[in-house]
């Protein structure tokens, strides 16, 4: 069949280790590998044990890395993992028949996942590490901390954040990364630019020529960007013609560099990632919201998305496997179709690019994970054929193509990102970038202050994540966010201090040099 899918997950967290438990917090991250991280690595192998490439492309933000392969990673989540086997056994004990059934389920899955970190020592990123090596899949990186690219304040920042993305990925998986996650799909082209929270305008580079100076080859932006069409979520699935624009069928090189953009296709989007309208939200499928009052299991469908958690009734595990396997068809004869759209609307070879958060799989829908594997069969069934982002790249044609601003948040702008709400800690930002410029232009005085300032770095590289004021701006956790942005305007606050002092010839004081040694156990996110 001409014309070919790439499926591209984005993995991702925000540093939590160190910055409280729950329920924000390390749980965050525990749960996302029970829920998704580890059983995707296992559905991964389980295909590829059956004969069935899954050609996926997945990238595994450096930030999240760094937390999985950490030591406080793995011993608590091992006790997370003992504690949800603990409370489903509980439940099969304590509940009545039918939620005794679905607790006897949920022990003999935790279970298992168990079983597999212990035997796996809590190495998830060592297992996808194995399927980009044997070709089964392709990982990439993306910037350092998920810095929101377009609105750092200066050009040096942006460039840190992509550079110390690639040598993050060189260093974990020995191999020059091919593509890179734009943050959010955040896109800049150069001109002039004010970032947010600053009163100057200054001349910027476009972020291809970031990417392309850094040895990337390609990345992933929102399809209204390519069509000149409106945001994917604000529109009914697109069809060819739509936005007046180029095809987001086509790869497309930036401007005038050598990096290929993937557009994000909306049909495809639309119908796995919406709860509303997509797959999530069929009835038969497991309520999120809804717990188990003993242990916080879920036991409970969707039923009906209008009705109260008090209304909602038991899981159907075999009415929810005959959806998967439903949806997973409709989604291959979705993909097909779309392809052969395409080709009739004058696209020779059409490329389906299909990117998601990895999350949405296994965590957002308990589902998810069964579901990518019953897809990535129909697609073989249909003749449909998977290729990974760098496959495309060398067997497609591109044509060059300027792009616009542009993000795949609310709005297909930078609102989300930069508003009222977000102002104040966008200047704790900006007051944190200022303090590094000033300790990085100045002599290094001293082992002690070249330490100091090692661990400066890192606090404002973590400051910089987008994820702080996107919980901000969406009240998902606004109280958290910003408790971490100002605690980590405090610290380096209280880092320059120390600098200072190193530089003028004096010692740290017993209380300083305490404050920068658990600095340095909290924050562990490795540098060059």
């Amino acid at each position: 069949m001409p014309g070919r899918l790439v499926f591209v997950m984005h993995a991702h967290l925000p540093y939590v280790l160190g910055q409280g438990e729950w329920p924000h917090g390390a749980a965050w991250l525990y749960e996302a590998a029970v829920d998704t991280y580890l059983p995707l690595l296992r559905a991964l192998e389980r295909l590829v044990r059956s004969g069935v490439r899954p050609g996926f492309t997945i990238e595994i933000s450096p930030v999240l890395g760094d937390q999985l392969d950490d030591d406080r990673f793995r011993h608590g989540c091992a006790r997370h993992l003992d504690a949800l086997v603990a409370a489903a056994e509980r439940n099969a004990a304590d509940s009545d028949t039918d939620v005794a059934a679905l607790a006897t389920d949920a022990w003999r899955r935790y279970g298992a996942l168990r079983d597999d970190f212990a035997a796996r020592d809590g190495r998830i990123v060592d297992g996808f590490a194995a399927l980009d090596r044997s070709g089964d899949i392709e990982l990439f990186t993306c910037a350092r901390t998920h810095g929101f690219l377009p609105l750092l304040a200066t050009q040096d920042r942006v460039e840190r954040q992509v550079d110390a993305g690639v040598a993050w990925f060189e260093q974990r998986f020995g191999r020059q990364p091919a593509g890179m996650w734009l943050p959010e799909c955040a896109y800049r082209p150069a001109g002039p630019w004010t970032a947010a929270g600053e009163p100057t305008t200054a001349h910027r580079p476009g972020l291809e020529d970031v990417l392309e100076r850094a040895g990337l080859r390609w990345t992933v932006v929102d399809a209204h960007l390519v069509t000149g069409g409106v945001p994917v979520g604000n529109y009914p699935p697109w069809r060819p013609g739509d936005g007046g624009g180029p095809s987001p069928h086509r790869i497309h090189t930036i401007g005038d560099s050598s990096v290929v953009a993937f557009a994000r296709d909306p049909a495809t989007t639309l119908q796995v990632w919406s709860a509303e309208r997509g797959y999530p939200g069929n009835p038969w499928y497991l309520e999120f919201h809804k717990r188990h009052h003993d242990g916080g299991l879920r036991y409970w469908r969707v039923t009906d998305r209008a009705l109260g958690l008090g209304e909602k009734l038991l899981y159907e595990p075999d009415a929810a496997g005959a959806a998967i396997e439903e949806q997973a068809r409709h989604f291959a004869d979705l993909v097909a179709d779309t392809i052969a759209d395409t080709r009739r609307a004058g696209v020779d070879d059409p490329v389906v690019t299909a990117p998601y958060d990895a999350e949405l799989f296994g965590h957002w829908w308990r589902e998810g994970i069964e579901w990518l594997e019953a897809a990535r069969g129909a697609l073989a069934d249909r003749g449909v054929p998977l290729a990974t982002a760098s496959e495309a790249c060398l067997a497609l044609p591109a044509t060059p193509l300027s792009l616009p601003a542009g993000s795949w948040g609310a709005g297909g702008d930078f609102r989300v990102w930069d508003n009222s709400s977000t102002t104040p800690l966008w200047r704790l930002v900006r007051e944190a970038e200022r303090w590094l410029a000033e300790v990085e232009t100045a002599p290094v005085a001293s082992e002690a202050a070249s330490v100091v300032a090692d661990q400066l770095a890192r606090t404002v590289f973590l400051i910089e994540s987008s994820d702080w004021l996107f919980l901000t701006s969406t009240g998902t956790a606004e109280a958290y966010a910003g408790g971490v942005v100002r605690r980590l305007h405090d610290a380096t606050r209280r880092l320059v201090g120390m600098w200072r002092r190193l530089l003028d010839g004096d010692d740290l004081t017993p209380a300083e040099a305490g404050s920068l040694a658990a600095m340095r156990e909290r924050d562990r996110i490795r540098l060059q």
